[in-house]
């Protein structure tokens, strides 16, 4: 997905014992002030991370931005580059010492373009500019996902050839357009690396549409005649190329592809791929007329994900068979409830999700049955969000008992707030740990927004996983817009959402209420609103749902 989208979990409330050991909590420290005063740099946290750094979007005035670099110590926090009227939209990926993204300015007639930039120089150089005839930026989306060592696979859009799959290997002959799947309109409306794309044996999977076929499961080695439908699905689809069994939640296991796709007769179900179509077929067959399969999850050999059996949404898993898929274990008798991610901590299958009485807890698997962290019921923490996991512990953001947000770590017996210091405010972005530092967002009165460190943690960073993500399912589309945006979830209970559409300078254009009906809503953009694009920022009642950027173009 790209740099606004935010990552955001579903508020729920977990019950747990926050147990203070004999460690001494160290104090959070300001790694930098990049723009001096009480404005804050607002941080765009989410974009890319190494081994032992993270490169991320800082702002040194209102119409000023730049790209930054830290390692988790001051000294090795530094601005790269920034110019005024500057933006960055996405990272691609690095290849030697160039960091590939998206962005442009404001100013000019290039509209947004694919640069690369030295992280040893600062120097910034121009690599594909999509429309040179535009007064606005264009819109691209970075799947950032890596094909081959230095040539990534990403999301672009121009007039001519509308969001079409292209490849870049930092050099301007190497970055082009792979193929026009859909010659009449969009192929790609889902960009999210997490969900929608995965890799294997070289050759990269994802949903793309046109339409003769509408939104079904594509491969691609980086080549047009690489590029090809694997199997169309839902084949009684009639209603054009954003439409058709929607493959999301690409997952590699054992030389296969699984994914949860949909049709009108079973729903979303669980399907695997060996990248033919007749080794394309669904393995599951639930009882429930929408079982929506997702959270799909590698661990110890076996594929995890989660499903709606017509009573709960539980846990099940696949050895890739249809004899091999079953339930782990039922939810009365002890199984988890609602999972809202699925992930690996200490080297057992980890679960975050309700227990009967709606309390969410942590499950870890042991054998054929899960058990709960036992955390005895003394404060209560909610909406834990933005989880990373450690070799030691399970970092996530969270609100103490009076309402603030805070940073927790986890063991599994034991649950600690390490952001102790009230002149502060945590920012509810993305952390990362890097030379045993964690590294995040937050705020006091004297630096507004600006990038802070806990030190001495003593923990490695094992994943940030692509299953973390619990927000709903959704799909907003046509991007780009004549004016009017359908939105659909896959998952939600709401009636209603709460949105608010930002332009390019953070400046609050319109905003309002929308109701749901049956999974879906329809925005209609304001007369005034200027050709360009935007950020559309979903909400519900139980937090963020989803940030997307839109283009206009009457």
């Amino acid at each position: 997905m790209f740099a606004f989208k935010l990552l955001n979990m579903k508020k729920t409330y977990l019950s747990v014992l926050i147990l203070f050991s004999a460690l001494i909590v160290n104090a959070q420290s300001l790694l930098k002030e990049f723009r001096l005063g009480a404005s804050g740099s607002e941080l765009l946290l989410a974009n890319y991370k190494t081994s032992d750094k993270i490169y991320f979007q800082f702002e040194s005035s209102d119409l000023r931005k730049g790209i930054a670099v830290s390692d988790g110590t001051q000294g090795g926090t530094k601005e790269l580059f920034s110019d005024d009227y500057f933006f960055i939209s996405t990272f691609i990926g690095l290849t030697g010492s160039d960091l590939i993204f998206t962005g442009g300015y404001l100013n000019d007639n290039i509209g947004e373009s694919v640069y690369k930039i030295n992280v040893q120089t600062g120097n910034i150089t121009l690599l594909k500019d999509f429309d040179p005839t535009q007064e606005f930026p264009s819109i691209v989306f970075a799947s950032n996902i890596e094909l081959t060592p230095g040539k990534f696979i990403f999301i672009g859009y121009d007039d001519m050839h509308a969001i079409e799959p292209w490849i870049t290997d930092g050099t301007t002959n190497g970055t082009y357009m792979i193929k026009d799947i859909n010659p009449t309109g969009n192929a790609l409306i889902n960009t999210s690396i997490e969900k929608y794309f995965t890799k294997m044996n070289g050759v990269v999977y994802f949903g793309a549409g046109n339409d003769s076929t509408g939104a079904e499961l594509w491969r691609t080695d980086g080549t047009a005649a690489g590029t090809y439908l694997v199997k169309d699905i839902y084949t009684n689809n009639s209603q054009g190329p954003m439409f058709g069994s929607n493959p999301a939640f690409l997952t590699t296991l054992n030389n296969k592809v699984f994914f949860s796709a949909y049709d009108d007769i079973y729903g979303r179900e669980l399907w695997v791929t060996d990248g033919t179509a007749a080794g394309t077929i669904r393995l599951t067959n639930f009882s429930s007329a929408t079982p929506d399969v997702n959270n799909l999850y590698v661990f110890d050999g076996l594929l995890y994900f989660s499903a709606y059996d017509g009573s709960n949404r539980t846990v099940y898993k696949s050895n890739g068979t249809v004899a091999g898929t079953q339930l782990v274990q039922t939810t009365s008798a002890g199984g988890p409830i609602n999972p809202s991610a699925i992930f690996s901590f200490k080297n057992k299958l980890s679960i975050l999700a309700e227990d009967q009485n709606g309390v969410h807890s942590i499950y870890t698997l042991n054998g054929t049955t899960f058990s709960r962290y036992s955390f005895p019921v003394s404060v209560s923490v909610s909406s834990p969000s933005n989880l990373l996991l450690t070799s030691n512990y399970i970092y996530f953001h969270g609100y103490n008992s009076f309402g603030e947000l805070k940073i927790f770590k986890s063991t599994e017996s034991s649950i600690q707030n390490i952001t102790t210091n009230n002149a502060i405010t945590i920012s509810n972005k993305p952390m990362y740990l890097s030379n045993n530092c964690l590294i995040f967002g937050a705020q006091n009165i004297s630096n507004g927004e600006e990038l802070f460190s806990i030190c001495n943690q003593q923990t490695q960073t094992v994943s940030i996983d692509k299953a973390l993500s619990a927000s709903p399912l959704v799909s907003v589309y046509p991007n780009p817009s004549l004016g009017q945006i359908n939105i659909s979830f896959e998952d939600i209970t709401a009636n209603q959402i709460d949105y608010t559409i930002t332009d390019v300078l953070g400046n609050t254009v319109n905003k309002g209420i929308a109701a749901i009906n049956e999974k879906h809503t329809i925005l209609h953009l304001p007369e005034f609103l200027s050709n360009g694009y935007y950020l559309l920022n979903i909400n519900t009642k139980a937090g963020l749902a989803s940030t997307f950027k839109i283009a206009l173009t009457r």
